[in-house]
């Protein structure tokens, strides 16, 4: 119990009986002065908070060109508090209270960053505010949302004083939890939107600044190749800008003993030097972010990095108990290039389980290949250092290895990492350098025989700030020799930027000096120096160095690993809009036999097909075991029989887990795959076995989707069963099988139903075909001659077609139903939807013709409504279409007509 128990007691008694907030309000700030009278700093605190009372508040916007003076109950240090005599009868009133009073602040130039705090002295709301964008700019329209609550009831006592250091005083460091993180650093909080302008403001014109052109235009360039088409503006650069300085800060917090960040060690955090009295290596590398720790960019934004540091400094990241980080990658990451790139972030809980289940030894070798914030490098931390408590820092950073194609995921999960790894890190005899490393784990760089000749084999392409360069394969035989080699170059080129370059003889005779028995590779990375150089020269170098030391990674990484872990993305084939991309995966593709018989089922392939495949054969050894978490498509689609029936090659399918029974998980249905490396030929040594394979049905009801597994445990059911190879049909066109409990082999051929069905219509942008009518009707709304009728905006409408909506008036002739596949039920269609297409179908003896009209034809044969709506979705189609959007056009052309 509180020792002040009692008092708290007696003011909860005393605040019922108070008819007026300022009542309420005394007798609140004398107990305040009760519980914390031996706390200098917090009596400090509450002298300040009775100095903000009744504050007087400037520039509350009234209207769009006047303002009004307010005076807020209690306002200090960033907090601000409405009172009122009875919260639940006034509580919409609080809220406007501190809108106003917000509104105020923020447009005398106060920082964007409080506390806003509603109460009656016994119900506590706290707030904060929602941007209406990521850049705030409007004052006039704030919107508030609810992030904590707490009721002092009898039960409640001992919890009031926490309650109250946590949001009035903040003298205890405060437990960062992952929802804790979003709330108070991501896209909703103060201190994002105060960072994020401060560095759009201060770019201005990127043109201005060369050093930060580059970073820009080779983020975007890269990221271009990885995801297609995605939002590259600068605004969206700045916004990963400051997540990668966020977690450089939080791994600093963590490490360091000091409570505060002081302004003396901010620049070293940002380019990495300060982690080395942690004896932390390669924490922080020269990439896309890099330029912000450059001196002139440093002292401009300084300021605003303070702030940051300081509100971390609020919380102990020494022993934190998640995966923090993982919120608010996915909330800043834009959520169109996430969908591009197939992220579906795995919970802690279910990390945790598959890494249990693979049992990892001492020695294990882990990698994930796509790695995200790293929640299965910090699972699988986690889980040596419980098993294995005399391994080291150093000995765990080593083991354990991520790589993503994201360059902010590296950044991200080397934080993860550390936070980890925690007070192991000062511990550690030897350094620590955590290997996450940007690269795509698919694709290793073309080579090209005929530069190179004989003597060196097979060679490879190197583009350095628009320069081609040429490295040949044996360069690429020990990673110590190339990373210290480009860091060489890296060192000479800064330091011949703006001098005579270094001759051929001279640059020849220092690697040699360096390099004894590599003196034959000095001209390839002579080439490469002078090329850094001339960059540096003209201030268009910043990661040039950091994306060759990285992209190359997985030639080293070859048949070095005991275990595979991960979540690959959730993409199909036909998802892919770069075609030189598309090209390559579908070579892996065939080059492990994953790819469908049927040709037509290509398209719907998922990439982590290719993935599982290129992953056991590549980077597992022998017997090596791999888990994936995966799209349950891979139990039943005909896409992934090969995956299933043992054709694909270099790999055998072990065990299964079906999360189809798991709520909230993700928004399709998942499974777990476990797989072993083989090199074996037959595929009857790959075969899933007559016996089958074990497995789970996992099933739960969770109160989050994101958990620890010690938490999720309890309400998670977990049933064994076996699981075995069915073959459901085989023809000359086509295998249907599925992973089923029950073993199945049909030998009567296709199904009895096969011919009844066929591919349906593809009808995209779905707002423009897909309505609902917007006026009252009775009977056949087709009996009208003209009809209102609107857009349907589907939930999973994406960008930019779910903002663009048509609403007229059409002609019904032209209105069909057709079903989606939530629209089916075994043996019935359940409320088909409305679909308005440019169609007319005739009769003639007995048979029917469809005729698909243009919008000019519409109005030729007298459907002036109709031609006008499809005119307005033209207008649209040609001011925001893509080339993947136009294929698919192409093809709804040709086979709309099945919809009817």
């Amino acid at each position: 119990m509180h020792p002040n128990a009692a008092e708290i007691q007696q003011y909860l008694a005393n605040v019922q009986q108070a008819n007026s907030e300022e009542a309420k309000k005394l007798l609140f700030q004398s107990l305040l002065t009760t519980l914390f009278q031996h706390d200098a700093d917090a009596l400090a605190i509450i002298q300040t908070m009775s100095k903000g009372a009744e504050k007087t508040i400037f520039n509350i916007p009234a209207s769009p060109k006047h303002k009004k003076i307010g005076r807020a109950d209690t306002q200090y240090n960033q907090i601000i508090i409405e009172w009122e005599k009875d919260l639940k009868r006034t509580g919409e009133h609080a809220v406007e209270q501190l809108k106003q009073y917000l509104a105020g602040n923020l447009q005398s130039g106060n920082t964007l960053d409080f506390t806003l705090i509603a109460t009656d002295g016994i119900e506590w709301r706290i707030y904060t505010r929602i941007p209406s964008e990521i850049f705030f700019q409007d004052l006039n329209t704030l919107e508030l949302r609810k992030i904590d609550s707490f009721k002092l009831t009898e039960e409640t006592l001992n919890d009031f004083p926490i309650f109250l250091d946590r949001y009035l005083f903040k003298l205890q460091a405060l437990q960062p939890t992952l929802a804790d993180t979003v709330i108070h650093f991501g896209a909703g909080s103060g201190i994002f939107a105060e960072v994020t302008a401060h560095l759009k403001s201060y770019i201005g014109n990127l043109e201005r600044k060369p050093d930060v052109a580059v970073a820009y235009d080779e983020w975007r360039r890269f990221l271009s190749i990885a995801y297609g088409k995605f939002n590259d503006s600068p605004d969206v650069f700045f916004v990963h800008t400051y997540l990668s300085v966020f977690a450089k800060l939080i791994a600093f917090v963590a490490l360091s003993p000091k409570k505060f960040v002081p302004m003396s060690e901010l620049q070293g955090i940002l380019n990495g030097s300060a982690f080395e009295q942690f004896n932390v290596r390669r924490f922080v590398e020269e990439d896309f972010y890099h330029w912000v720790a450059t001196d002139t960019h440093f002292n401009a934004l300084k300021l605003a990095f303070q702030r940051l540091a300081d509100k971390l400094a609020d919380y102990d990241f020494s022993t934190v108990q998640e995966d923090i980080l993982k919120g608010i990658y996915q909330e800043l990451i834009d959520i169109d290039t996430r969908h591009a790139l197939g992220e579906y972030y795995t919970p802690d809980w279910l990390s945790e389980l598959i890494i249990n289940d693979l049992a990892l030894e001492p020695h294990s070798m882990v990698l994930d290949p796509s790695c995200g914030s790293g929640s299965f490098l910090r699972a699988a931390i986690m889980h040596l250092k419980k098993n294995y408590p005399t391994l080291s820092a150093d000995k765990l950073a080593s083991q354990v290895v991520g790589i993503d194609i994201h360059p902010l995921s590296v950044q991200i999960a080397k934080t993860t990492i550390l936070l980890a790894l925690g007070d192991l890190i000062s511990k550690a005899k030897q350094p620590i350098s955590p290997n996450v490393f940007l690269a795509n784990s698919l694709l290793l760089p073309k080579g090209s025989t005929e530069i190179s000749g004989e003597l060196y084999g097979e060679s490879y392409k190197v583009d350095i700030a628009g320069k081609a360069c040429v490295l040949s394969e044996k360069v690429f035989d020990e990673s110590g020799f190339f990373d210290e080699a480009i860091k060489f170059v890296e060192e000479q080129s800064k330091r011949d930027a703006n001098k005579t370059p270094t001759s051929v003889a001279n640059f020849q005779q220092l690697f040699a000096k360096k390099f004894k028995g590599y003196e034959t590779f000095a001209d390839e990375f002579y080439r490469i120096y002078d090329s850094l150089r001339l960059a540096k020269a003209e201030n268009r170098d910043s990661i040039w160095a950091f994306i060759l030391q990285n992209s190359y990674k997985p030639f080293f990484l070859r048949r070095k690993f005991d275990v595979v872990v991960g979540n690959p993305p959730w993409l199909t084939f036909s998802s892919i809009t770069n075609a030189e991309y598309q090209a390559n995966l579908l070579e892996l593709a065939h080059r492990y036999k994953v790819a469908p018989s049927a040709k037509a089922n290509m398209p719907h392939l998922e990439i982590a097909a290719i993935f599982l495949a290129h992953s056991a054969s590549y980077f597992l050894k022998p017997e090596g075991r791999l888990a994936f978490v995966l799209p349950r498509s891979f139990f039943t689609a005909d896409q992934h029989d090969n995956t299933r029936s043992g054709t694909a090659e270099g790999f055998r399918l072990t065990k299964a887990w079906d999360l189809k029974d798991v709520a909230p998980l993700f928004n399709v249905p998942s499974c777990v795959l476990f797989a072993k490396a083989t090199s074996a030929k037959a595929r009857t040594s790959r075969e899933i076995p007559e016996s089958g394979i074990e497995g789970l049905v996992l099933s739960a009801k969770l109160d989050t989707q994101d958990m620890p597994l010690e938490r999720a445990l309890p309400a998670l059911t977990q049933t064994k069963v076996r699981w075995y190879y069915s073959l459901l049909t085989k023809n000359s066109k086509t295998t249907r099988s599925a992973l089923t409990q029950e073993r199945y082999v049909n030998s009567n051929g296709s199904s009895p139903y096969a011919a009844r069905f066929k591919q349906g219509a593809t009808i995209v942008p779905r707002n423009f075909y897909f309505i609902e009518i917007d006026q009252v009707y009775e009977g056949d709304p087709k009996e009208y001659k003209e009809l209102r009728v609107k857009s349907l905006v589907l939930p999973e409408a994406k960008a930019p077609w779910k903002s663009l909506t048509i609403a007229r008036r059409i002609e019904p002739k032209f209105l069909y139903r057709t079903a989606l596949s939530k629209n089916l039920v075994p043996f019935a269609m359940v409320n088909p939807l409305r679909v308005l297409l440019p169609i007319l179908i005739t009769e003639e003896k007995g048979m029917k013709t469809i005729q698909l009209l243009t919008a000019h034809q519409l109005l030729y044969e007298g459907f002036n409504q109709t031609c006008a709506w499809f005119e307005k979705a033209e207008a649209f189609w040609e001011k925001y279409q893509d080339r993947t959007l136009a294929r698919k056009f192409r093809f709804m052309t040709d086979s709309i007509i099945n919809a009817v």
